[in-house]
């Protein structure tokens, strides 16, 4: 099931995680602190790691019609692991170590307006609604790690490595969302030119073996017309 492209995003899913270390290190201006909704929060102990790896496991490889209620046992053959991949990368995609807002998997963002709306982020609800149970069984990770830790989880099922996780990122308050959700734009459009392309993912230092890893990961999984804009249906058309 897992093709050449998700062997090489896998290299790049560490450091989307953690923020990319050669970035944390320079000097940028203040910005705008994302707070933890949840006061209480830890990391959680080995043992409790792995309780919550295996659920992860359970809820990837076990699509059907209680996870969630109502649901197709067939997505995707029988996964969600593209499905989990693909909300790990979309929470961070955003990343812009320059900008204001900043952007990235710290804060859990795609929970709040108006970034759920966004037209690249359709069909991630169903992604965000399968890991519910486990934060309900864990309340004290952040809905940030948990993503996360969920795109992890996907790569090993789908036969990539297991990736060790770096706990602490934080949850936005949805009355942060308005100054610190990221703009859409900086998601590639379907017909941008090279030159975009690279400056769009150049922010996050990828290079163009990065980008061709990025893009060629879009072969993990199906594709669901539900979620494709006009101008994608136009093209499979054609």
């Amino acid at each position: 099931m897992v093709g050449q492209g998700l062997a090489l995003l896998v290299a790049t899913l560490p450091a989307l995680g953690l923020g990319f270390p050669d970035m944390q290190s320079r000097q940028h201006p203040a910005r705008p602190r994302v707070q933890n909704a949840s006061a209480s929060w830890r990391a959680p102990s080995p043992t409790e790691e792995e309780a919550i790896r295996a659920r992860l496991r359970w809820i990837l490889e076990n699509p059907g019609p209680e996870n969630p209620p109502g649901g197709n046992p067939w997505y995707d053959d029988g996964s969600y692991g593209p499905l989990l991949l693909r909300l790990a990368w979309h929470t961070s995609a955003l990343y812009s170590p320059d900008e204001d807002p900043r952007g990235g998997s710290n804060g859990a963002t795609m929970r709040f307006h108006p970034e759920i709306d966004y037209h690249d982020n359709r069909g991630l609800e169903l992604a965000r609604t399968i890991l519910l149970p486990v934060k309900e069984e864990h309340p004290d990770i952040s809905y940030s790690d948990l993503w996360i830790l969920a795109g992890y989880e996907a790569v090993e099922a789908l036969h990539g490595p297991r990736i060790e996780m770096a706990w602490g990122r934080v949850d936005a308050t949805a009355d942060q969302a308005p100054e610190i959700c990221p703009p859409a734009e900086r998601f590639p459009d379907w017909d941008d030119s090279s030159t975009t392309v690279r400056e769009k993912f150049g922010r996050m230092g990828f290079n163009d073996r990065d980008i061709v890893a990025l893009i060629g990961a879009h072969t993990v999984g199906k594709a669901h017309p539900e979620n494709m804009g006009e101008h994608f249906l136009r093209l499979l058309s054609a």
